[in-house]
């Protein structure tokens, strides 16, 4: 699934220009999403009154969920020009501004700042009071970084996810109960959401936080870095073809855990539905029935390892 055009309703999305935004989306929105779900009381709640619960950060199942990396030579530049004054009141060391483009531009500023400062006179104290071992700085800024960047988006956002796929054993396995829950059908293309929905995009790279300092005060594009950290997950989740919708904190006020969500279209039965409950059963047959929406039995393919409506 190539997902070029994500980058242009971004820019799109935060820079006020919210019909072209949702043009693309629209455009590139299946007419079929997919929830896999456990058969429980939650789930008969939600489908009753036509909710969808919005997860938060922590409750998702993958350790590197929304939690980016930092550039980690911008860290060590940004951590060495806050020293700038400490340098030059304790050591004497004066970061100019040719310094300081020489540092910018090295391909390895702890290397580089040694080479300019690393004299034998404050050797030991340099050691001891900026930490000027090359690996154990990086360190350092790097676990700094990436603490501070998981506190700040993680209680920000939460979020919904969804499958272009009702097909896949895995996730009838992972995400429904060892194929006896269901699996919800939607479309949302008539629906009118207060957040778009956003297909995930798949990489063998984590997202990179880097940011200018001039950036910080550029609201269209730090809101554009946090939906790629929230949009961006490993390869090997990509069988997921996952779409999220993302709610995120405005002006300080709390996310809802709640919200509204269409009738759905179908409901999916996984092929070991008949181990469920009765109660629960019977209240989804009903459910259906009130509501009418048609029930579908899945089942094993013939040949091909994916699950397929029962005939």
């Amino acid at each position: 699934m190539e997902n070029n055009w994500v980058d242009k309703c971004l820019e799109y999305y935060f820079s006020n220009q919210q019909n072209e935004a949702m043009g693309l989306i629209k455009h590139n929105l299946p007419g079929a999403l997919y929830k896999y779900r456990p058969l429980n009381e939650y789930v008969i709640d939600n489908l009753t009154n036509n909710n969808l619960y919005l997860s938060s950060i922590s409750d998702l199942n993958d350790p590197y969920e929304c939690y980016p990396t930092m550039d980690l030579q911008e860290e060590l530049y940004y951590s060495i020009t806050e020293k700038k004054e400490e340098l030059k009141d304790r050591f004497g060391i004066v970061l100019s501004d040719v310094v300081l483009r020489q540092l910018r531009t090295a391909p390895d500023i702890v290397d580089k700042f040694n080479e300019l400062f690393y004299s034998k006179e404050i050797r030991s104290t340099l050691r001891e009071q900026l930490l000027l071992n090359k690996e154990r700085i990086k360190r350092n800024a790097y676990d700094h970084w990436n603490t501070t960047l998981k506190v700040l988006f993680q209680p920000s956002f939460r979020l919904q996810s969804f499958s272009e796929r009702n097909d896949s054993t895995i996730m009838w396995s992972h995400y429904a109960n060892q194929h006896k829950g269901i699996c919800i059908e939607y479309d949302f293309r008539r629906f009118e959401l207060r957040s778009p929905l956003f297909p995930v995009l798949y990489s063998d790279k984590r997202h990179v936080f880097k940011l200018e300092n001039d950036d910080f005060k550029n609201t269209v594009k730090i809101n554009q870095v946090l939906y790629h950290v929230m949009l961006t997950k490993a390869l090997n989740w990509k069988y997921e073809e996952e779409w999220r919708l993302l709610y995120v904190m405005n002006k300080g006020l709390a996310v809802p855990k709640y919200i509204g969500a269409p009738v759905p279209t179908k409901i999916y039965l996984g092929s070991n539905f008949e181990s469920n409950d009765y109660i629960l059963a019977k209240e989804l047959y009903k459910l259906a029935e009130t509501k009418n929406i048609p029930l579908v039995q899945m089942t094993l393919h013939d040949t091909e390892y994916r699950m397929v409506p029962k005939r």
